[in-house]
């Protein structure tokens, strides 16, 4: 039961997570590019295409999740790419991450926990 409330809303969240880093370096790859030569650049691109895969089997893996696990249990999960997404960004690509970002992150990981909580029996 723990695989199905934890550790697969888990890896889908890490598996949306990469997929967006994955789509940001496809974007900076067609920066400044017409739309014809973004097409063409993206489809010769493999960071686009393993995004692409990357959310196909997310998108599946969370059908099983909630085949198990109710929609209010789980999509709080969904928040985690939020939390990493701007974290891993501003190791990767250096991007900044304003002083309200760490009050924020704060927040929803509080409210993530309390959601994931076992409930008293």
């Amino acid at each position: 039961m723990i695989l199905f409330n934890l550790i697969l809303p888990a890896i889908v969240a890490l598996m949306l997570a990469v997929g967006q880093l994955l789509f940001k370096q496809s974007g900076l790859a067609i920066a400044g590019k017409s739309p014809a030569a973004a097409v063409s650049t993206l489809m010769a691109l493999p960071a686009f295409w393993v995004s692409l895969a990357l959310y196909g089997v997310a998108t599946i893996l969370w059908i099983i999740v909630l085949s198990r696990v109710s929609l209010a249990r789980s999509y709080p999960w969904v928040a985690l790419p939020i939390v990493l997404v701007p974290l891993l960004a501003s190791r990767i690509f250096h991007e900044e991450l304003p002083a309200r970002f760490w009050l924020g992150l704060v927040i929803l990981l509080c409210g993530m926990i309390l959601t994931q909580w076992p409930a008293a029996r």
